[in-house]
């Protein structure tokens, strides 16, 4: 009996993962010898475009409480975060739009009484201030976000973290949210451009969302965040991060139109301006670095996020724990319940770690351009020059 040889499939199949083996261990052999993962660092800094974007509000004296850089900021981002349904709201941080955004939906009346339903793989903010009778669950091992409810009881709210630039498996909370009418909230801190199949943007698939600009974010500078919100709701929203006066009251009633929820959450100009300056100038190299190293971005077994489509930007490189000597590996995401009670998020974080994108000892010092430029300065934590 003749013997017979592996059919062409099987020869493919073999040849495919050789070459995944061979551009893995490549990739793997690239990010071993680099003193970092530089994404956008060292960061432009240049004055002169600084002063340019705040120079309207010099000229009319207008520093603060929605001012012009701020303004423009809000404009700005929707349109290069191809944001179709949201317009933004400009805060200090991104804690304070999580606030806001809180304070917004008490403000319009929506019973929060059944609580805000949001996993335990995420920040302190979410159990703190407005967000302090938050309802914790462990990491649903299959879709990412909360474990929703098994007795029936529907939750008032669910908030999502999707971390790193990666999303959970949002459309399954949507579908959720959409049957029995409780509003979705994406915590995007970390996540501001995440490209859906459909090229749309992650954001524009739940009811509001936030976003960080502290430093350490793709794109961020010095501190900021925004409350990404419906049009219509953009009144409310900026009553949110002014205390919730109603500026269409006068001025000696006012007063009377503040929202315990609300405070001053609002972003200065200073700060507006400081970030409007980094997306001009650095805003192109995070693209293309994010297009160039997709390769370095998987999803893994058993962690249920998922990478987006390419021009994702993504806020560390999230890869399994692993002996890195040439970075300062980060843990974040602590669990925010005891390993007892959410086991899976604590499986996740023990498993992984994020290889950030700033060099040891934090993200500075800085590249200077302009007029009055500087070198970064030399030595063991700073970024490499070239």
């Amino acid at each position: 009996m003749k013997r017979q040889g592996p059919d062409s499939s099987t020869i493919e199949h073999t040849t495919d993962e050789l070459q995944h083996s061979k551009r893995k261990h490549e990739i793997e052999e690239r990010i071993a010898a680099q003193p970092m993962t530089q994404c956008v660092w060292p960061r432009i800094f240049d004055v002169e475009v600084l002063t340019k974007h705040l120079d309207e509000s010099l000229r009319t004296g207008q520093m603060t409480n929605h001012g012009p850089a701020a303004k423009r900021l809000e404009q700005e981002i929707v349109t290069r975060l191809n944001c179709k349904k949201h317009v933004a709201v400009a805060c200090a941080s991104g804690t304070a739009a999580l606030h806001a955004l809180y304070a917004t939906y008490s403000m319009l009346g929506h019973d929060m009484s059944s609580g805000i339903l949001v996993s335990a793989f995420g920040f302190p903010p979410v159990l703190q201030g407005n967000w302090r009778n938050a309802v914790l669950t462990d990491v649903d091992p299959i879709h990412g976000g909360p474990v929703l409810p098994a007795d029936g009881h529907v939750p008032s709210v669910i908030c999502i973290v999707n971390p790193f630039g990666y999303r959970v498996d949002v459309r399954f909370y949507r579908d959720y949210c959409d049957r029995h009418g409780v509003l979705l909230w994406f915590d995007n801190a970390a996540t501001p451009q995440h490209l859906m199949p459909d090229g749309t943007n992650l954001h524009d698939i739940a009811d509001a969302s936030t976003v960080s600009l502290h430093e350490t974010k793709t794109i961020g500078r010095g501190e900021g965040g925004v409350l990404l919100v419906k049009p219509e709701l953009f009144d409310v929203a900026f009553r949110a991060v002014n205390f919730g006066y109603d500026y269409s009251v006068p001025p000696e009633h006012r007063g009377a139109t503040y929202h315990r929820a609300a405070s001053n959450y609002r972003m200065s100009d200073v700060a507006a301006a400081t970030i409007l300056m980094s997306w001009e100038l650095n805003w192109d190299t995070i693209v293309k670095w994010n297009v160039e190293h997709e390769d370095e971005i998987v999803n893994f077994d058993g962690i249920p996020f998922f990478k987006g489509e390419k021009g994702t930007f993504y806020s560390c490189a999230y890869e399994p724990r692993q002996h890195r000597p040439n970075f300062e590996v980060k843990y974040y995401y602590y669990p925010l319940l005891p390993r007892e009670k959410a086991p899976v998020a604590w499986r996740i974080f023990d498993t992984m770690q994020c290889r950030p994108f700033h060099p040891p000892g934090g993200p500075c010092p800085y590249g200077i351009s302009g007029p009055n430029a500087s070198k970064p300065v030399s030595g063991p934590h700073s970024p490499r020059g070239d």
